[in-house]
C-alpha cells in the first residue's frame, strides 16, 4: 500500500517488501498512546469488524504507514474473517465505518487472528513521513528532507499539512539534484 503523498527516491526490489521471501509487516509496538484518538477508534474498530474483545490497555502497536507491504492471502483471510463476523460482505461492512483504517484493520488481523509469524515485522516503516498540519516552508522543507533515514526509500509530505507543492519541488530538486 501506497500513500498517495508518497515519493520514492531510492530503488525498490521485491527484497525490499518480502525480505527473504517474508513479507514485512511494519509494526510500531506501544506506537499508539491515548492522545492518539483516532488510532484508538481505528484499533476499536479493526477489533469489532474481526470480532475480537476490546484492547486490554494502551499503548497499543502501530500499523500505520505511507509505504506498506500486505501478504495477499492473508488479505483475503481478512476478508473473510470480516465477512464472517458481520454477515456482510467485506466492503460493506468496512464502507460503513465512519472511522476506519485498512492499516490498522490489517495489523490486527496479521497480529492477533494470523499470529503471522510467517511475516517478517519490521519497525522501520521505509518511508521518512511528515503528517502535521503545519506546512512545510521554503527554509524548513530541505532540512526535513535531508533527514532521510539511511533505510528509507520514499518519503510522504502529507496533504493535510498544506505545504505547497512548489515547496515539495523546490526542497526535493535541492536534496536530490544529481
Amino acid at each position: 500500500m501506497v500513500d498517495s503523498d508518497l515519493v520514492f527516491v531510492r530503488p525498490v526490489t521485491v527484497d525490499t517488501f518480502a525480505p527473504g521471501g517474508r513479507v514485512r509487516l511494519y509494526r510500531k509496538d506501544n506506537g499508539v498512546e491515548g492522545s492518539m484518538s483516532r488510532h484508538v477508534q481505528w484499533h476499536a474498530v479493526a477489533r469489532k469488524l474481526l470480532g475480537l474483545a476490546a484492547a486490554q490497555a494502551l499503548p497499543l502497536p502501530d500499523y500505520v504507514s505511507g509505504l506498506n507491504s500486505w501478504d495477499r492471502d492473508v488479505v483475503n483471510r481478512m476478508f473473510q474473517r470480516v465477512e464472517n463476523v458481520t454477515g456482510r460482505r467485506w466492503v460493506e461492512a468496512v464502507g460503513k465505518e465512519l472511522h476506519f483504517s485498512e492499516q490498522i484493520l490489517y495489523g490486527v488481523h496479521a497480529d492477533e487472528v494470523e499470529q503471522a509469524s510467517h511475516l517478517m515485522p519490521a519497525t522501520d516503516s521505509l518511508c521518512h513521513e511528515y503528517y502535521s498540519n503545519v506546512p512545510l516552508t521554503a527554509e524548513r522543507a530541505p532540512a526535513w528532507l535531508s533527514s532521510l533515514g539511511p533505510h528509507d526509500v520514499a518519503y510522504m509530505i502529507s496533504s493535510k499539512s498544506h505545504t505547497p507543492l512548489s515547496v515539495r519541488r523546490a526542497a526535493h530538486a535541492s536534496v536530490f539534484a544529481n
